[in-house]
């Protein structure tokens, strides 16, 4: 039936929520490739008010690695059902 579905997330439960019907539709078919999609914004504030942080790591970094550490949590049942 499908051959690639992309699931746009954002983070919340009520987008985490469309996960089981992504399962059905995988269990339905041969199996596609799914694509889990989390966007973050392309500009981000140095400095964010009352902010007091040394932190040196850049905050699109940050951003960008809390996704990707939010994406493979997601993904990992998927995985173990043998899902791509």
């Amino acid at each position: 039936m499908y051959t690639h579905i992309l699931v746009p997330l954002d983070g919340s439960p009520l987008a985490e929520q469309v996960l089981p019907h992504v399962r059905a539709l995988a269990a339905a078919g041969e199996r596609p490739k799914i694509t889990l999609l989390r966007a973050v914004p392309r500009e981000y504030p140095d400095i964010v008010e009352g902010e007091t942080s040394n932190e040196v790591v850049n905050p699109m970094e940050r951003l960008l690695g809390d996704a990707r550490s939010y994406l493979d949590r997601t993904a990992w049942p998927l995985r173990n059902e043998g899902l791509e």
